[in-house]
């Protein structure tokens, strides 16, 4: 009925490149006190954050660990901290600085809106499974008092035992707290109560010693992945493979649900499990229109004689589900895109977009989609962000042939935004005009895919993660490459050297 599925879900590192720190307002998740222990002073300590080590020492914090406890890195000069790693109880610790290198505090909707900054930078780990070592563009510079004006204190009492002091594993594995991981809750009967329960079960099952190595490293990275989405039922995890497909994991065991096949999207993976849930229902009479139960640990067992109300097992129930969802109409978007930006090709010279009106539904059609299953992942919390920051500001400019616009950040420096994507680049401009003649330089000389087709980054149907040219570089890659070259050729003509006939655009003027 089901296999282990034992390659790691792919990351999504290349989206989250294209994903540099873009201000939006959004709702911001509910606030999670096991990310943030209190020092000794009862200031809150983050992640990526400088604290003051009993004795006087500085160190980093780079994880939150469960029990309160945290996992910090020595000071070795100066803003650097490659000294020992070692972890210790946070309340033998004085925070100094916070993530950005402002003073401690204890207010929670400061350090609420330093979470939300951490996510949205791909350059920070969450702090969790992935070390936080903070903003690179803040000093680190202790500070004195904190946020309220209050002396930092100094230490007091006896201090720590010596055993409350120890060295990171040389393996590396520590504990991960995944109650501090993002969390959400299931519906009411629910085997486990929320994605923390799923993410704890999977890490007793890695545990258990009639799990193979394979598997056990698999539940493990599956229970600490930030982006892990599990059904409203919390019988199902949707996981994304190495080739980028989309598929159905039973919670009870983390079992690959075969008879289920892949799909395109996790918003498709997680209707056709709500779609099982009605279909492939028990015909016994005792429990008779219940749904299988995929969250039970025992669920070999139980499907050896389960029989739906069709009198299939398991597997042939899924099958038969599959196949009515196959065949089911596509449901139309809530705010369907105008037929230009739906289209391959509009009346604007066979752009997609031509007004920026089109590119605001297309972008509202996509965070429809994405608020119909609930963004449950860190991906999906970060693009449902994005995405409602586009649409509601006013200062967007559509340029490069309708494939990306520009907007300026709160630094006063100019940014690109794909439009099928609505990624933005993570190349900084210093004037709008030097940012649109760039849009205007890469949509006119565009890289060919490996399938041969010049890269449309209007187009929604572009894959941000998987999307590769014919020499082999990602969209990263090429954007980088294209706008280095783009730079060096228009310096070199700004200082009067020769460009080549084929250089992009003129050189662009200062802005007055």
């Amino acid at each position: 009925m089901v296999r282990a599925m034992l390659n790691r879900p792919t990351a999504q590192a290349e989206s989250q490149d294209l994903s540099r720190d873009v201000e939006v307002k959004a709702t911001r998740r509910p606030w999670n006190p096991a990310l943030h222990p209190r020092d000794s002073k009862g200031r809150f300590i983050e992640t990526g954050g400088v604290v003051r080590l009993w004795g006087g020492k500085l160190a980093r914090v780079v994880r939150a660990l469960p029990h309160d406890r945290i996992l910090v890195q020595d000071q070795t000069a100066p803003n650097e901290f490659r000294g020992r790693r070692h972890t210790t109880s946070a309340k033998w610790v004085s925070m100094v600085a916070r993530p950005d290198g402002s003073a401690p505090t204890a207010d929670e909707e400061k350090v609420a809106a330093e979470d939300e900054r951490r996510t949205v930078d791909s350059r920070r780990g969450n702090g969790v499974a992935r070390d936080d070592d903070g903003d690179p563009d803040t000093p680190n510079d202790p500070h004195d008092q904190d946020d309220a004006g209050q002396p930092i204190g100094d230490d007091d009492g006896d201090g720590p035992d010596d055993v409350d002091d120890e060295d990171e594993p040389e393996d590396g594995a520590l504990p991960v707290n995944v109650d501090a991981l993002p969390n959400r809750q299931h519906a009411a009967g629910a085997r486990y109560r929320d994605t923390a329960a799923v993410r704890r079960h999977f890490t007793q099952l890695a545990g258990q010693s009639s799990t193979s190595p394979d598997m056990a490293t698999f539940l493990r990275s599956v229970a600490h992945d930030d982006d892990l989405l599990v059904t409203p039922s919390g019988r199902v995890a949707v996981l994304r493979d190495d080739s980028g497909r989309w598929y159905l994991t039973a919670t009870g065991t983390g079992q690959r649900m075969d008879a289920a096949g892949d799909f395109d999207t996790a918003e498709d993976a997680a209707r056709f499990a709500e779609h099982l849930d009605k279909s492939a229902v028990n015909g016994q009479i005792t429990k008779f229109a219940q749904p299988f139960d995929f969250s039970d640990p025992q669920l070999d067992r139980a499907a050896r004689e389960w029989r739906s109300a069709k009198g299939e097992n398991i597997q042939g129930a899924i099958e038969r589900a599959r196949r009515e969802f196959d065949a089911r109409p596509a449901a139309a978007p809530k705010n369907s895109v105008p037929t230009s930006a739906n289209s391959g090709t509009s009346a604007a010279g066979g752009q997609r977009f031509s007004t920026l009106q089109a590119v605001r539904a297309h972008w509202q059609q996509r965070l429809d989609q994405i608020n119909d299953i609930g963004p449950d992942s860190v991906r999906e919390q970060r693009a449902a962000r994005l995405l409602e920051g586009l649409i509601n500001n006013d200062r967007l400019k559509l340029v490069g042939r309708g494939q990306f616009v520009v907007g300026q950040d709160n630094n006063g420096e100019w940014y690109l935004v794909a439009t099928g994507s609505g990624a933005p680049l993570r190349r900084r401009w210093p004037s709008q005009k030097d940012a649109q003649a760039f849009a205007r330089s890469f949509t006119e000389n565009p890289p060919l895919g490996d399938d041969g087709k010049p890269l449309d980054l209007s187009d929604p149907g572009t894959r941000i993660q998987t999307w590769r040219s014919d020499d082999n570089r990602s969209i990263s890659e090429v954007l980088d490459a294209a706008a280095e070259k783009w730079q060096s050729e228009n310096t070199a003509a700004s200082n009067g050297e020769n460009v080549p006939e084929t250089a992009p655009t003129p050189t662009p003027q200062p802005e007055t």
